[in-house]
């Protein structure tokens, strides 16, 4: 599996929101929006790894999107 890049993971925050706007149930919408944003997140994570050549392990990217989806989808805030 490969690490998802700073412009991959802006395409998916793109896509939450854009099926943010279209729910209509608050709590769906604020879950989808939460989503968007842990993406937002971890686009701007991964375009500082992408700058800096870091050679880090690409399992701290694995785990944020993990935390990131987890969070997104058990999201009640």
């Amino acid at each position: 599996m490969r690490a998802l890049n700073a412009r991959q993971l802006e395409q998916r925050a793109e896509e939450a929101r854009a099926i943010a706007d279209q729910m209509r149930d608050p709590l769906t919408k604020r879950t989808m929006a939460n989503l968007a944003l842990s993406y937002e997140r971890l686009a701007r994570h991964a375009a500082a790894r992408e700058v800096s050549g870091s050679k880090q392990s690409r399992t701290v990217l694995y785990a944020l999107v993990w935390d990131a989806l987890k969070f997104g989808l058990d999201s009640n805030c």
